[in-house]
Parts: C-alpha cells; structure tokens; sequence
C-alpha cells in the first residue's frame, strides 16, 4: 500500500493547481518545501483519484474500511505444533490455513530454525601465504 499524503500537503498541492501551476513546478516546489511527492501522486490529488478523495470531492462521508483480522486460534497452534513436530510433516491443506499464516504461527512457536549464511569464504593456509607473498613482492 502506497505511502498516505498528508491532508496539509494535498491542500498545498491543490492550492498551487488552482493558481495555475504545473505538475512538474508542484514536486519542485514542495521539494523545497521538505515534502517529497511524484507527479502522478500530484496528479491524483489534482483529478480526486482514490475513494477518500471522490467521496470527499462529491461531499459523501469517507468509506468505511472493514479490515479482517487474521485470527490463529490457540487450536489452530496445536495442530500445527503437533504437525511440525514430527519427523515427517503434513501438508498444510490439512489444517485448510494459508501458507503466511502456518509461517506466522511456526515463528510464534520458534519452531523455525533460520539458517545463518556464510559471508566471507574462509581461505585454506597456502591461499593465505600466497597472498602474502604477492602483497610483499608488490
């Protein structure tokens, strides 16, 4: 989800549009200013794009935002704790989750076990003296 722009801002923004400046000329100025916006942003301040803004611009209240919460059921973390447990798991269809929510649950139970890469390649005694030897000889 993109970033929200401050209502004071899209004031900014539409108050320059109204005294008949460009897209390009609003982003420079409001860089200035210390706020950092795009041009398509400016754009769909400008044209009322998204449903906060075509509700507002028709005088309607603001959309109401049903936001489901995942739920994990202290059931749900038992079968999966039991399912991980064993040498051989089962599949995730069984538990009828999605994939994001048995790797929410698995790090919940610290059941995932992170594997820590290598970073530097560790060099055998004679690739170690020879690159000695070549920085002295230098």
């Amino acid at each position: 989800m993109p970033k929200k722009i401050h209502p004071k801002v899209e004031g900014i923004v539409s108050a320059l549009y109204m005294e008949g400046l460009t897209s390009r000329v609003i982003v420079q100025s409001l860089k200035i200013l210390g706020h950092v916006i795009s041009k398509r942003s400016v754009s769909n301040i400008v044209n009322n794009v998204g449903m906060l803004r075509k509700n507002q611009a028709q005088g309607l209240p603001p959309p109401i935002i049903k936001v489901r919460k995942r739920k994990v059921t202290t059931a749900m973390m038992r079968k999966v704790k039991t399912m991980a447990s064993k040498k051989n798991p089962y599949q995730r269809n069984l538990v009828h989750v999605s994939q994001d929510t048995i790797r929410r649950i698995l790090h919940q139970l610290a059941l995932v076990k992170r594997r820590k890469y290598r970073v530097h390649r560790l060099l055998l005694p004679l690739q170690a003296n020879s690159r000695d030897y070549v920085q002295v000889i230098l």
